[in-house]
């Protein structure tokens, strides 16, 4: 189990969780960072940003570059791209040969299969990225 603080530690300690089954991952955040608080308004008058709703993002590219799941991915974009190179040249422009009634030829068959198989791959390993990318996520899972 994961605890945020040593008091959430306690807390679960309370709750009859064992306390050698906790172990303490502090935020990934540096409050010190923020301290001492900006004055309200100062973040949009920097950025001339208008009045209303305002969504952040906080990535860490750093973190995720050296993951393999993001390599693997980043090497599988190109091998989708050579894929569609491949349907272009040698399979769309013999669309129109085809019966409607008559299989798909091999070439197009193995041009969508390649197709799904990659992108099927490629997403997995972008989320598989965001996992095991953040330093003080995965020293959740060492022992």
């Amino acid at each position: 189990m994961l605890a945020v603080t040593n008091t959430e530690r306690l807390a679960l300690g309370q709750l009859g969780v064992d306390a050698s089954a906790i172990r303490v991952i502090p935020n990934p955040v540096d409050l010190e960072e923020f301290t001492p608080p900006t004055t309200p308004g100062r973040f949009r008058e920097r950025f001339a940003l208008p009045a209303g709703p305002l969504v952040l993002f906080l990535g860490k590219p750093e973190n995720y570059y050296t993951t393999t799941a993001f390599r693997i991915k980043m090497m599988m974009l190109p091998l989708a791209g050579l894929n569609v190179l491949f349907f272009h040249k040698k399979v769309y422009p013999h669309v129109a040969e085809w019966n409607e009634g008559a299989d798909v030829p091999w070439q197009g068959r193995l041009a969508g299969f390649v197709s799904m198989t990659l992108w099927l791959a490629i997403i997995i390993a972008g989320r598989w990225t965001a996992y095991f990318a953040d330093p003080l996520y995965t020293a959740g899972f060492k022992r």
